[in-house]
């Protein structure tokens, strides 16, 4: 840029001269010599100052050019190691074809062109996790509707690959008058942070025992489930003997037989189901959309025979035995304390009733209710 400066303002100087000749070359035919000499050196000396200020400048303006173009060009630089460093995707939308096309990298953004509706290709191709298509294209429509902002955390992939968690913001930009003209997005890699924090819920909600909710989590998830009006049922589960266990054979020894416990009821129950352990021995399951006594019994009796399934002591020469009692939604109680209240009171009635089975919650009249307390049946 500089080198083409130089040679324009050599070539202006040149044309001057060459103009100053043809003058020259004019004023030789009309006028004496003496005279001519004179107007020659009057404009020579007159126009030199102007000559020498174009030359200056130019170059001068050469260089503030070169200057600009370098800034430019490292702030590029800066710009590309940004986005390469922070591991995210600069995008501009247009909110009335619902196209994108990426600034920071190839056009294709997760596979899409920039002739595709973003959102629409995204759902299409299956890139975007089914639990969050919906969500996904609320967004996006969003932001096509003029929203200033808008920021959402979904579960993308590319191709075959895993899913994994990115933020998308999208800033508006306006046109003159105030309408949205296009927006700029980025899209964010926010996968480990999302397993950083899911680890730290694990650990405020989970028993590190066993690895089953905790009492609080248990108590507020299995109230959120039944807000939702769906056939319940509570279990309350508490092994027979659990304090004999601790004082003859030592808390290593229940302790192990406590994860082991864990370990089974996490099998035997289904994802959607809510396990966990309130405390001690004692145990709570609620088995989600379940209406059927029967199948509720049926499972009743599978948790007995897995956990009979554990031995312990020496030589694993003693097997496990446990209680159930069951309270259902919403015929025995409308919250978890309620429910609670009624399979407890069902559990310590197979307590008196000799261990090892498991109880419906009935209504019993009050003079054939024994006197024993809870504590009579804690062993």
């Amino acid at each position: 840029m500089q080198r083409k400066s130089q040679i324009s303002a050599v070539l202006t100087v040149f044309s001057l001269l060459a103009s100053a000749l043809a003058l020259a070359g004019v004023l030789l035919r009309f006028l004496p010599d003496p005279l001519l000499i004179v107007l020659l050196a009057a404009g020579f000396f007159f126009c030199l100052p102007y000559l020498f200020l174009h030359f200056h400048f130019t170059l001068a303006g050469s260089d503030s050019v070169r200057k600009i173009n370098e800034e430019r060009l490292r702030n590029l630089e800066r710009y590309e190691t940004a986005v390469q460093k922070c591991g995210c995707t600069i995008f501009e939308y247009s909110p009335d074809s619902g196209r994108a096309c990426c600034l920071s990298g190839p056009d294709e953004i997760f596979g899409c062109g920039p002739e595709e509706s973003f959102s629409k290709a995204m759902v299409e191709h299956g890139d975007v996790h089914p639990e969050e298509t919906d969500r996904f294209l609320a967004f996006f429509e969003k932001a096509g509707a003029g929203a200033q902002t808008a920021q959402g955390d979904f579960r993308l992939r590319q191709g075959n690959h895993p899913y994994y968690w990115y933020r998308i913001r999208i800033c508006a930009v306006a046109d003159e008058n105030g309408g949205p003209k296009k927006a700029i997005g980025r899209i964010s890699d926010i996968t480990f942070q999302k397993q950083e924090v899911q680890k730290l819920l694990n650990r405020a909600q989970r028993d590190e025992l066993t690895g089953l909710l905790n009492r609080a989590a248990a108590s507020r998830l299995i109230e959120n489930a039944l807000s939702e009006n769906e056939s319940c049922a509570l279990m309350m589960i508490d092994i027979d003997r659990f304090k004999e266990i601790n004082d003859t054979m030592g808390h290593i020894c229940g302790d192990t037989v406590l994860a082991e416990v864990g370990a089974e009821l996490k099998k035997l129950f289904r994802a959607t189901d809510l396990v966990g352990r309130l405390g001690g021995d004692e145990f709570t399951v609620l088995l989600r959309n379940v209406s059927d006594r029967n199948a509720i019994a049926e499972k009743a009796q599978e948790v007995q025979n897995s956990l009979s399934g554990i031995f312990f002591g020496e030589n694993k020469a003693r097997h496990l035995h446990c209680s159930i009692g069951i309270a259902r939604f919403p015929e025995d109680g409308g919250c978890f304390s309620e429910l609670y209240a009624r399979a407890d009171e069902a559990l310590y009635r197979c307590k008196r009733s000799g261990r090892n089975r498991y109880s419906f919650h009935e209504i019993v009249p009050a003079h054939t209710v024994g006197a024993a307390s809870h504590a009579e049946y804690e062993a």
